[in-house]
């Protein structure tokens, strides 16, 4: 019997020995996708571009496994940036755009398979080639800004930051052509060419430059300066009709104050506010030149003391300043009751009426084309320019003033500033200024 257990003993152990060893046999035989793997990212490339734009990385690697891909990037390891890829396959390429030029970058790479395992590289850097803007800046909307009997003025817009420059010369093929330069680094751009002949034709054209060095050169056009008797050169920048002037004014609130006044010619200015002790305000002109101008200041401090001064300088560089104007911000705007005023309902009417919210605009709106209508057929169609400088005031002294439509005419006659709807009339026309000159 023991002879016999151990015989059967040997059996059994010769079997599983050949069973284990047919496994590991087949083990080897069988394809990768039926054994247990491990995820493992290989052969990585980072290949740096530019194109005329911008700079560009495209970062490719191999897994051993089908997997998606991900790529975290930024200039520090915290990263902050992605690009992702959900294709799953054992090879792929993302491309990281917009980079900035000369940077160095952070990058770690994710990749995850179907079943969900995951792996991330290591942090890493590349950094990007030094970019190198190829493309010349477009110049659009070329205009003239004026015209003078000595000089002209050129505007246009560029789609990026470059110079400005204007070309110009009496013959259409530029032959020895004079230069004037204006604004650098500036998608506005304005040339005042000057030092012309008067009553002369010119030929001009815009040119930009980027701070690549990229130029662009517009078409070419044509000015002609004025004759000596039609230009306005030699007489003296003047500011006018500034506004506000006096309290109260809707251009003047708590916190603000909205300042608009015209120039005799071309210009640009600024309004300096000095605070009686409040901080100064200053406030400069952007844009072209021109002789329509608006400034508002906001931050003032409320029911405060300013003085105020409005600088201009023409195409010229001639400078001219106005006299100080003194005025008060404005805590709070009255809004009378007394029934004095023709549009609005009891508690809205009365001089003041229209700096109020409860203005009623319709109303208003309506009684402005009733008296445009009255002022065309009181003067034959022939509107004078007074009525159209001060058509607000106009408007709003009939609507809130009581002013009648005899006495807007007579105000129209002086030049259009002998009412205001601050001003009531049946205050103005008992007015000794109203009766002795005015009313005469």
């Amino acid at each position: 019997m023991v002879a016999l257990f151990v015989i059967m003993n040997t059996f059994l152990r010769h079997i599983i020995g050949l069973a284990l060893g047919a496994a590991f046999a087949l083990g080897l035989l069988l394809p990768q996708s039926a054994q247990a793997q491990e995820l493992i990212i290989s052969r990585e490339t980072v290949k740096l571009e530019q194109d005329n734009v911008s700079t560009s990385a495209t970062i490719s690697w191999f897994t051993n496994l089908a997997a998606d891909g991900r790529v975290d990037y930024g200039p520090t390891t915290s990263y902050g940036n992605y690009v992702a890829s959900s294709i799953v396959t054992d090879y792929r390429e993302v491309i990281l755009s917009s980079l900035k030029s000369e940077t160095t970058y952070h990058f770690k790479l994710t990749s995850v398979t179907p079943t969900g395992e995951r792996l991330e590289s290591f942090d890493q850097t590349f950094k990007t080639l030094k970019f190198t803007n190829k493309v010349p800046p477009a110049i659009t909307d070329v205009q003239l800004g004026g015209v003078s009997a000595t000089y002209f003025v050129v505007q246009w817009m560029t789609d990026e930051l470059s110079d400005s420059r204007v070309e110009f010369s009496t013959d259409a093929a530029f032959k020895r052509p004079g230069s004037a330069g204006g604004n650098a680094n500036t998608t506005m751009h304005e040339v005042v060419v000057g030092r012309l002949k008067p009553a002369t034709t010119y030929y001009y054209r815009a040119r930009s430059r980027d701070k690549d060095k990229n130029f662009a050169v517009g078409a070419i056009r044509q000015a002609t300066t004025l004759p000596n008797d039609q230009s306005n050169e030699r007489e003296l920048l003047a500011i006018r009709q500034v506004s506000p002037v006096s309290f109260p004014d809707p251009a003047i609130t708590d916190t603000t104050v909205t300042f608009t006044w015209k120039t005799s010619r071309l210009a640009k200015g600024h309004v300096d506010m000095r605070g009686v002790r409040v901080p100064s305000k200053r406030l400069s002109e952007t844009g072209f030149l021109t002789t329509e101008h608006q400034l508002t200041i906001t931050g003032l401090k409320s029911a405060s003391r300013y003085v105020v001064k409005i600088y201009a300088k023409d195409a010229l560089g001639k400078s001219v300043t106005t006299g100080e104007i003194h005025l008060t911000t404005d805590p709070t705007r009255p809004v009378p009751k007394s029934p004095t005023g023709a549009v609005g309902g009891a508690v809205c009417r009365g001089p003041y009426v229209y700096a109020a919210p409860c203005r009623d605009l319709a109303a208003e709106r309506a009684l402005a084309v009733e008296l445009r209508q009255y002022l065309r057929s009181v003067f034959q169609g022939r509107v004078p320019a007074s009525v159209r400088q001060n058509w607000y005031t106009l408007v709003n002294a009939y609507a809130y003033g009581g002013y009648s439509t005899e006495a807007i005419v007579q105000s129209v006659k002086h030049g259009g500033k002998t009412v205001h709807p601050t001003i009531p009339w049946s205050e103005w026309k008992n007015s000794r200024d109203y009766k002795a000159y005015i009313a005469r």
